[in-house]
């Protein structure tokens, strides 16, 4: 995962790019469980600003994230392309 990130994405070192990607289920599991704990110690503190659940926020960031796509790409369905 890291060697993706410092070659492929953060500094975009010339070399031939991989199709495949990592994958990050483990480090999502891991930030999931972290932010539990974070945010009960927050919460003791009077934070409240932050989600609850980042699991949650999660699914419902991804669905809304799917709701403005696909609105933008219908409102510019008609365009047809003029530039080759």
């Amino acid at each position: 995962m890291k060697t993706y990130r410092d070659n492929q994405i953060a500094h975009h070192i010339e070399m031939k790019m991989d199709s495949k990607f990592p994958v990050l289920d483990i480090a999502l599991w891991s930030s999931f469980f972290y932010y539990s704990y974070l945010i009960k110690e927050l919460r003791s503190l009077g934070e409240t600003k932050y989600p609850d659940d980042l699991q949650t926020y999660c699914k419902a960031f991804k669905s809304q994230t799917h709701e403005i796509a696909a609105t933008a790409i219908s409102s510019t369905a008609a365009i047809k392309e003029r530039v080759f």
